[in-house]
């Protein structure tokens, strides 16, 4: 079998991922078992990962914390964004290097570097205990 034209899978991958961000200002990635956020790095904030949810979920809450942080006028903890939008509030907890770069290839690609935090979101699994 010969190939007859060259496509660069990962300049068409990152030229959807641009056209996304400049639409929407947020990117999520969904794979199997979690989802993970481009994007939040240009509001300078960290990058955002959730397990284990459906993805309207992950898209939702990804949007409600990109927009609360987008308007945090300078806030610098994300934490305490969160803990003003959500009742009772998801922890957020640092992601460890090994695991942003196991997961955030769309983000690498993105960003053409390593150089962002990332934040684990973990959802309160008894919603009464607040």
């Amino acid at each position: 079998m010969e190939l007859s034209q060259f496509y660069n899978g990962i300049a068409m991958h990152n030229d959807v991922i641009r056209q996304v961000i400049n639409n929407d200002s947020l990117y999520v990635k969904h794979e199997d078992g979690y989802s993970y956020t481009v994007g939040m790095r240009n509001i300078g904030a960290p990058e955002l990962v959730i397990y284990g949810q459906r993805k309207i979920v992950a898209d939702e809450m990804f949007k409600i914390i990109y927009i609360a942080a987008a308007q945090a006028y300078g806030e610098q903890d994300l934490n305490t964004v969160v803990k003003n939008v959500f009742d009772p509030a998801p922890s957020l907890t640092a992601l460890p290097e090994r695991e942003k770069k196991a997961l955030f290839y769309a983000a690498r690609t993105y960003y053409d570097d390593w150089t962002f935090s990332v934040f684990k979101i973990t959802l309160k699994t008894n919603m009464s205990d607040s």
